[in-house]
């Protein structure tokens, strides 16, 4: 019960009280009268201050409401300018212009922090930078954190990347990781991983190599752990040589990648 409405029922208790057991010939009434008059005034007096309370703190919340408001905008703006940002980079590939010097240096500084070979650097296509630019993107809104991916290891021997920096970010991320040179020639296009690894961060190994310029070609669960249920593959499958290149989209919005057994000639992904 609040303060208001116990002083005022106490207030209008007293006057009733007071009015019942007053007699009109007795020369204390006028005192009487005045004493409820008085607390007549004072319940509408105390009415009147807390209504101007409620109106005060009314406003009060109105206004902390337009200030969080006004911050939630103002972060809105500026993801949006950060968007506006990748998106004017992504276009200057896509306008089919002769690039520049200084174009060429832009473009470099963007994707060699993502781990980008210099081979590939020289000639990157329209297609791959903005698929590099928007994995990089999406890498931050995957859920999960360091910690939680410490158990989780990473296989990967790199090919036509900066090697060190792609250690980097997917140590950074947290995975454990085994590297190491491969013994084959095939092109790193395909992600297996094991049943006790979340999709988060399959995701997350995807679009750091997608940042990188690799070509992913699939994504699978291993049909049989073998001891690999808290392991990540990342290597190169001659069945998918001839498949288009994954989106960062495509990757994005799958709710499960398939069993390698649900899996013929890499010819369905999801």
């Amino acid at each position: 019960m609040s303060i208001e409405l116990i002083l005022t029922s106490l207030i209008g208790l007293f006057s009733g009280v007071i009015s019942l057991h007053t007699d009109p010939k007795d020369k204390k009434y006028r005192i009487w009268q005045l004493i409820l008059l008085f607390l007549i005034v004072s319940s509408a007096g105390t009415t009147m201050y807390f209504g101007y309370q409620k109106e005060q703190e009314s406003k009060r919340i109105a206004a902390r409401k337009d200030l969080q408001i006004q911050d939630l905008n103002d972060n809105l703006s500026q993801v949006n300018k950060q968007n506006s940002e990748l998106l004017k980079t992504v276009n200057l590939m896509q306008t089919e212009l002769q690039t520049t010097g200084s174009d060429t240096k832009f473009i470099r500084d963007l994707l060699e922090p993502l781990g980008w070979s210099r081979g590939n650097l020289s000639n990157p296509s329209q297609n791959q930078i903005n698929q590099s630019l928007q994995a990089s993107q999406l890498l931050q809104t995957v859920s999960g954190d360091v910690e939680q991916r410490k158990g989780i290891t990473v296989q990967y021997f790199p090919k036509n990347v900066d090697s060190n920096i792609v250690r980097a970010n997917l140590e950074n991320l947290g995975f454990a990781l085994v590297t190491g040179n491969s013994s084959n020639e095939l092109p790193t296009d395909s992600i297996w991983f094991g049943s006790g690894v979340d999709l988060n961060s399959v995701k997350a190994v995807a679009y750091t190599l997608l940042g990188a310029g690799v070509s992913l070609k699939a994504i699978r669960q291993f049909s049989n752990d073998n001891r690999r249920g808290l392991v990540i593959q990342v290597g190169g499958d001659p069945d998918c040589e001839d498949r288009p290149t994954l989106s960062a989209e495509e990757i994005r919005s799958a709710s499960r990648f398939p069993l390698q057994s649900e899996v013929t000639k890499c010819q369905m992904l999801f």
